[in-house]
């Protein structure tokens, strides 16, 4: 449901973010079979835990997990990266998504040499696809990789909550072709 919140954005049941993230797994792990070296690991994030902290509710109040730096770690070529997986099925991305430590993980790990990426996703439902006044450049879904530097120009541009899925476009990005797996990562990397 859409709320002054998530700056207007609508929230659907499902979470769109993990069907994205397994598409982004099996995307690395296709992008791994055809590269020799390509290493790619998932960070374990606090939601990951959360069986875990329902048993054992004692020890993890007294040992919170810390927040890690992305969703996904990958070292091609010798280089290494940083990719954090963001998606979508609202017309408006909501800023409030990309926590603070996300952003301050980017500017480190850009400062140390890592390469870091959003993995910005959008999933046009089917009612969204057939409206009239869709923007066709988001009518199928898309992956674009931003780097720091974009993603901080996006956010400085507006000061509303939210910011609309075509204004992705405006600002320098890597768009990444779907495939049969999920998405070619060759353009990213290469």
């Amino acid at each position: 449901m859409a709320s002054p919140a998530n700056g207007g954005c609508t929230i659907v049941k499902h979470s769109s973010g993990k069907i994205f993230e397994a598409e982004i797994r099996a995307s690395l792990h296709a992008f791994g079979a055809a590269h020799k070296r390509f290493y790619w690991w998932r960070f374990a994030d606090a939601r990951d835990l959360a069986f875990a902290r329902v048993q054992t509710r004692h020890f993890w109040a007294l040992h919170p997990t810390e927040r890690q730096p992305a969703d996904f770690g990958a070292v091609y070529q010798g280089r290494p990266y940083f990719l954090e997986a963001k998606s979508s099925q609202a017309n408006r991305y909501a800023k409030a998504w990309v926590e603070p430590h996300q952003l301050d993980a980017s500017l480190q790990s850009g400062k140390a040499g890592i390469g870091y990426y959003f993995l910005f996703g959008y999933r046009a439902t089917l009612r969204q696809r057939r409206h009239p006044h869709a923007t066709p450049v988001w009518a199928a879904n898309r992956v674009l990789a931003m780097e720091t530097g974009a993603v901080h120009a996006l956010w400085k541009r507006t000061t509303e909550k939210s910011i609309p899925w075509a204004a992705f476009i405006d600002v320098p990005h890597i768009e990444l072709p779907r495939t049969a797996t999920g998405w070619d990562f060759a353009p990213l990397f290469g």
